[in-house]
């Protein structure tokens, strides 16, 4: 007797004990030096130019660097120098450039210190913390009293707030204390949504920028409260990919396979790590196809229509979600609907080669489906990307007529972007890993040592999961197999869009496609496992190698500091691999 495949699906003890120790395993790696919680949080952020704040030692101290970590708002501060007679005896100009991250200069004039002002020379600009370190130990002169000038109605916090957190300065500036790549857009547009502040992040949907900021709710703007949403989506995946592949394969090794290569790739581990959209999008996409396989792989004659529309509402919410998170989720809609057009075509095949009455109960079923869909497809997902942007609406002098401006701006925005990068790739260098994208150097870090973060795949993983995509392809069709033509239709939806888009793309927008390269590779391996001599000891050359290159390749994907020649001699397998400075 064949099983059902809800009876395939179904999660076992065993598959509950694999699936935590996965986890186990995981959530370490995922969350061990993801971010501080000790950051600045106060601000100062004086509204006209001029406004000033005055500072005075503890005792008499020659000041070597100047540090400082900033907010919203980018302007230019001046910080004068006075010795203990009042006299002034130097100058710097403080350029505030970036935003959550500490910056450190070092003073042109050496002397002996005993006041300090700063003044705005810009308007709006916040600095959250200025810190001047000692010539000598680099340590953080204490300031006794501090004098502010009388500040602008409008003007945010109060001057003392600029040296109320001393202790929180590091010895280095690092991703651990500080935004890197995209988090400047979407962090810091998170913590706008939080504070009704119009969204510097506009050319995408909100929804994956309100889950950024539920972190930021709850553990406040630190470098750990805007990465630990994106990392428990990381983690989430990891029991939705066993779930999902459980339903595929209906066996509880093939299901920890394809979790334990999702757990060990470098794309999904990085991506988890910073506060970016892919994470979200993804999880979403993953879900909304997981649902639509609950649907076909269900009989349509013998499951009444309720059980069937079940799952294609869930199909349709999150079909809505994963494009409320990002637009290139939207992309993803095409594949649900040939997937779906294309099931309901065979099942009237089917229909038609039966008796009168199953016909009936056919045409029937088909009527009420295609009218829930329109609600669940259409209606629903408009609903969910609406609302995605109450945040917006929320804002002083914003209304629904808002939602409709965004669009035309996201539109004109990608229709006509035209710019370079030079860790930009074309879709067909993604599955081969032609160019990483270089998101992060560490800066200030000792001689010969490098700390960087890339993202990229797993070799073992996706150069056999490419071989594996052309042998799913010739075994799905010669053997018909429904379960692998659904896998192929999902990962064609989020792969062939890219040929026809000719804007700038990166390699991270291969990250929807992953999950679904995988379940090939375990297809692959199941065949090879189970038909071939030679099988299993493939297999565990691919599972050995598979955690081998993600020990590896760990400093590089984490921001660990290592030596550089170690990167250098072994892990710059092509060129085009670039870890830091100086092409390596």
């Amino acid at each position: 007797m064949v099983e059902s495949p809800d009876v395939r699906g179904r999660m076992t003890q065993r598959d509950w004990v694999l699936l935590v120790l996965l986890l186990v395993v995981y959530v370490p790696l995922a969350f061990w030096n993801l971010g501080s919680r000790e950051v600045p949080q106060t601000p100062w952020s004086p509204m006209v130019p001029g406004e000033w704040v005055r500072a005075r030692f503890e005792e008499e101290s020659e000041i070597g660097r100047v540090a400082w970590y900033g907010g919203l708002g980018l302007g230019d501060y001046k910080i004068e120098f006075f010795d203990h007679q009042g006299e002034a005896i130097g100058e710097h100009v403080l350029e505030h450039r970036d935003i959550y991250v500490w910056r450190f200069a070092d003073l042109a004039f050496v002397g002996s210190i005993s006041e300090v002002q700063v003044s705005a020379l810009g308007m709006r600009s916040t600095l959250l913390e200025l810190v001047f370190l000692d010539a000598e130990e680099g340590t953080p002169v204490n300031i006794t009293e501090v004098e502010e000038g009388d500040p602008h109605p409008r003007t945010t916090g109060r001057g003392a707030q600029l040296f109320d957190e001393q202790e929180t300065v590091p010895d280095r500036p690092s991703f651990m204390t500080g935004m890197y790549f995209d988090e400047i857009y979407f962090a810091r547009t998170a913590f706008e949504h939080l504070n009704y502040i119009p969204p510097y992040d506009s050319v995408q949907p909100p929804l994956a920028k309100i889950l950024i900021s539920l972190g930021i709710l709850v553990f406040g703007m630190t470098p750990f409260g805007w990465r630990v949403v994106p990392a428990i989506s990381g983690v989430a995946m990891i029991p939705l990919i066993y779930i999902f592949a459980r339903r595929l394969f209906g066996r509880t090794e093939y299901a920890f396979l394809a979790a334990f290569f999702l757990t060990f790739d470098f794309m999904h581990f990085a991506h988890s790590r910073f506060a970016t959209l892919e994470v979200f999008m993804v999880v979403f996409i993953v879900l909304m196809y997981y649902f639509m396989y609950v649907y076909t792989s269900r009989d349509f004659f013998d499951t009444t229509t309720p059980h069937l529309l079940r799952p294609l509402f869930f199909s349709g919410l999150f079909y809505g979600m994963a494009s409320a998170s990002k637009l290139n989720g939207i992309y993803a809609g095409a594949g649900l609907a040939v997937i779906f057009f294309v099931h309901l075509w065979a099942r009237g095949r089917e229909a038609a080669r039966s008796t009168g009455e199953v016909r009936e109960d056919f045409r029937a079923k088909k009527k009420k489906i295609l009218s829930w869909c329109v609600l669940f497809f259409i209606l629903v997902p408009v609903c969910v990307y609406f609302l995605s942007y109450i945040p917006i609406m929320l804002i002083p002098e914003h209304g629904p007529a808002d939602v409709i401006r965004y669009q035309g701006h996201m539109y004109r925005y990608h229709r006509y972007l035209e710019a370079t990068h030079p860790f930009s790739s074309p879709w067909w260098e993604w599955p081969v890993m032609v160019k990483p994208i270089w998101m992060y150097q560490g800066m200030d870090v000792p001689e010969g040592k490098i700390s960087s973060i890339a993202s990229f795949g797993n070799p073992a993983l996706w150069w056999g999961g490419l071989l594996a995509v052309l042998a799913t392809i010739f075994f799905a069709v010669k053997w018909k197999d429904r379960s692998m033509t659904f896998v192929l239709g999902a990962l064609a939806s989020q792969y062939i869009p890219w040929i026809l888009i000719p804007r700038l793309t990166f390699i991270y927008h291969y990250f929807a496609s992953v999950p679904f390269v995988i379940f090939c590779l375990v297809y692959c391996s199941r065949r090879m496992y189970e038909y071939t001599r030679w099988g299993k000891a493939l297999l565990a050359v691919l599972v050995v190698l598979t955690v081998v290159l993600f020990v590896m390749f760990y400093p590089v994907l984490s921001g660990m500091m290592v030596d550089r020649a170690y990167v250098s001699m072994y892990l710059r397998w092509l060129p085009s691999w670039h870890f830091y400075t100086g092409g390596g």
